[in-house]
């Protein structure tokens, strides 16, 4: 499974957001100079988290972009979603879109369980717990996705 720029870059700017405090409204620009990122990529990928209640814009001299939601109630899989859509790691998996041969493919099960495992793994992931483990020092240390 191949996540596109959008799911990446999204969780990296919300992850921005999670490393502020909560009540910090912050500017595309300043979004993109933490990240390195295009401001014009960015702006369509807000538009995507704006939709899904992952953030709100607040307009005005004071305004910016902040969360909608605390840290620990977003998920990873949250902001994928919002960012990617479907996460279904084969095409025939995603709504409306089986093959003539799903009912006898042989397979389709090992992309099931594998779609499944991704989903509940980044479900329980919140954007708070990696910004504690990014401020406790231990954000490089591999997080157990054990079953």
């Amino acid at each position: 499974m191949r996540l596109s720029t959008k799911g990446v870059y999204a969780l990296e700017a919300m992850f921005v957001f999670a490393l502020s405090p909560p009540d910090q409204r912050l500017s595309v620009r300043e979004i993109s100079a933490r990240t390195g990122l295009s401001d014009r990529y960015l702006e369509q990928i807000f538009t995507r988290l704006k939709r899904a209640g992952l953030i709100r814009s607040i307009r005005g001299k004071q305004g910016g972009y902040c969360l909608a939601q605390s840290a620990d109630q977003i998920s990873v899989l949250d902001v994928l979603q919002a960012a990617e859509g479907d996460l279904a790691p084969v095409r025939c998996l995603e709504k409306d879109q089986a093959c003539h041969r799903s009912a006898a493919c042989r397979t389709r099960p090992v992309w099931q369980a594998m779609g499944e495992v991704m989903v509940r793994q980044t479900d329980q992931l919140t954007l708070a717990m990696l910004a504690t483990r990014y401020h406790e020092g231990r954000y490089e240390e591999q997080i157990d996705f054990s079953i």
